[in-house]
């Protein structure tokens, strides 16, 4: 990183955990703190696997469970799109930010492309579970995009969040938001499923 830094920028490896702006002073996590004459906040995102029970285990055990989140499970999706035989697909879009908010639908596009290719299709029911009211958050390309999940006959599941996968069961459960009292529960992690998740 040292070497693209533009000079007289000064790398400050450490983390933010206060904002003084009365003082303009940033506390740092090494318990520095640093005045500034202007300060840009670009917060990144934190992947939290944690967030959902039982995912983390599923991703470190099951190889049909998968996410491009994170560079240590990220080879797991093409080996787990191309093993798959039959069953569901399940894609999921979280009720928090998220890293490119396209990547979870790309990879079921490009997961039923592959299906349609390899003749698994007929036998796979892929499902888009998203915390969303809608397909996508920007409307100008919503509409274009229920074209393809029409087109493709993708099952759209609007409002869903995961909230627990049961990996000794082989379940992913995920909460109604509109109703947070209901729970649909997927059957998923058999030999011929697959899952894709995104992370909170």
């Amino acid at each position: 990183m040292g070497s693209v830094l533009p000079k007289g920028v000064h790398w400050i490896r450490d983390s933010a955990v206060k904002f003084d702006p009365d003082n303009k002073r940033v506390h740092t996590g090494s318990g520095d703190q640093i005045s500034y004459e202007y300060m840009v906040i670009a917060m990144g995102v934190a992947l939290d696997f944690h967030q959902v029970p039982g995912l983390e285990e599923a991703l470190e055990k099951d190889p049909m469970v998968c996410s491009n989140y994170s560079p240590k499970y990220v080879s797991k999706t093409s080996k787990a799109i191309h093993a798959f035989k039959e069953g569901n697909a399940i894609f999921t879009f979280p009720n928090t930010p998220v890293k490119c908010a396209g990547a979870p639908q790309q990879v079921a596009y490009l997961t039923d492309w592959h299906f349609r290719r390899e003749g698994k299709r007929e036998r796979a029911e892929v499902i888009y579970n998203t915390s969303l009211p809608v397909v996508f958050s920007v409307k100008k390309y919503a509409a274009s995009l229920m074209n393809v999940i029409k087109e493709r006959g993708i099952k759209l599941n609007v409002r869903r969040n995961l909230v627990e996968v049961r990996a000794d069961k082989k379940e992913a459960v995920f909460e109604n938001l509109d109703n947070p009292s209901e729970k649909i529960t997927y059957q998923i992690m058999t030999m011929f499923d697959i899952a894709h998740l995104a992370p909170s």
